[in-house]
């Protein structure tokens, strides 16, 4: 495991293309796909809770690592103290959660799981740290926003257990944007 110093050192080396932009005390994920309903979601920082973002028209060289073939990734990965304890979430925003959408989150989630595994392994290892933040059990989170005529619950709890995602509903203001105060809660 890893004190928050640990992981404020891990967040602060980083660089700074793989950290979402910052308003006050919000982060702020901005949703690249132009016909997304949600464009924006402000998550506070109450001093516990650390976001990397792998944006696609930033990173070329990860984007465009393999020729004929661009990786894509989850929208953000947001890392939370919870007593004591890190905890990692994969997001995707999509704008429902159908299986053709729930298919695609979950390839950028793999991707990004192993380049999130891969950029903690090359810290440790660069740095002579040992922070684990197991990843292997990280949940991983599809953002999805709140629709007139929704998905059943049986249908919600079927592609649960079908594709092991969690699935969060949010309402957005009229500027198509959320904000989180309590990450932790939202999250968990």
């Amino acid at each position: 495991m890893a004190t928050n110093k640990e992981l404020q050192d891990f967040y602060d080396t980083i660089h700074c293309e793989l950290k979402p932009n910052k308003k006050n005390k919000y982060y702020i994920i901005e949703e690249e796909a132009k016909a997304s309903l949600i464009k924006q979601i402000y998550i506070k920082n109450n001093g516990n809770t650390y976001i990397l973002r792998q944006k696609e028209n930033k990173c070329k060289a990860i984007q465009e690592l393999f020729k004929d073939k661009n990786l894509e990734s989850c929208d953000f990965i947001i890392i939370i103290n919870t007593n004591k304890n890190f905890k990692v979430f994969f997001c995707e925003i999509k704008s429902n959660k159908s299986e053709e959408k729930i298919k695609k989150a979950k390839s950028q989630i793999k991707t990004s799981k192993i380049f999130f595994k891969y950029l903690l392994e090359a810290y440790n290892f660069s740095f002579n740290k040992n922070i684990n933040l197991n990843i292997e059990n990280a949940d991983e989170i599809l953002i999805y926003p709140k629709l007139k005529f929704a998905n059943s619950q049986k249908s919600h709890t079927n592609m649960q257990k079908k594709y092991g995602l969690k699935y969060r509903e949010i309402e957005c203001n009229n500027k198509e944007q959320y904000s989180i105060d309590d990450a932790k809660k939202f999250f968990d």
